[in-house]
């Protein structure tokens, strides 16, 4: 099961994409008052077209999602990382290898959730989000526009874990080449915490 921490733009989007893709979906929002229905309806503009799907999972249990998740997007903007932080390491440290993506890759991550990569958790962060994300009725629509074509960067920690970031791009691009660099834009000056940690980005 995928874990989606946050039911704002993207977290809502990516909701009912992912089950739409055939992953199980288990969604966190601290209000789940809007999502009584269940149902996610997704425009995506880019591919023309619509649909509506069921979430395995909407929650305001942190824990449960964190419990039942092989994998967690997290979604929150970096000045709101504040407000699920302690309750994110809470319910993470007591899983290794629990894999996290942070969408997008806020700088500094590792030194936020420092707790978690010396507990053996894989911090994953994109360096942008990979499409705009709007919500057009909160719990019920949301759109999905202006995939980037460009390319985006992203680094983890560790290293062989890149595998499942490249999944997750996978979604959103096809036939896209993919670059292997050794510097690192994204996760906030990862040498000075990590000295000689394995890393590497996508481009």
């Amino acid at each position: 099961m995928i874990g989606i921490v946050g039911g704002g733009n993207i977290g809502t989007e990516l909701a009912g994409e992912l089950t739409h893709r055939g992953f199980s979906v288990a969604l966190y929002s601290k209000d789940i008052s809007c999502f009584l229905s269940g149902k996610i309806k997704v425009i995506d503009n880019d591919r023309n077209e619509e649909y509506v799907e069921k979430i395995d999972v909407i929650t305001s249990s942190l824990k449960e999602v964190v419990d039942n998740s092989d994998i967690i997007i997290v979604t929150y903007p970096s000045n709101a990382m504040g407000y699920i932080k302690d309750e994110l390491i809470s319910c993470l440290k007591k899983y290794k290898n629990k894999k996290v993506i942070f969408l997008p890759g806020i700088g500094g991550v590792e030194y936020i959730f420092k707790e978690l990569v010396d507990n053996g958790s894989i911090l994953i962060g994109l360096q942008r989000v990979p499409a705009v994300y709007r919500i057009k009725e909160k719990g019920k629509i949301a759109e999905i526009s202006g995939r980037r074509k460009e390319g985006l960067f992203a680094a983890s920690i560790p290293l062989f874990f890149l595998i499942i970031l490249l999944l997750f791009f996978l979604i959103h691009y096809h036939k896209r080449s993919i670059l292997l660099l050794n510097s690192h834009p994204i996760l906030h000056r990862i040498k000075d915490f990590y000295h000689k940690q394995n890393l590497c980005h996508f481009c």
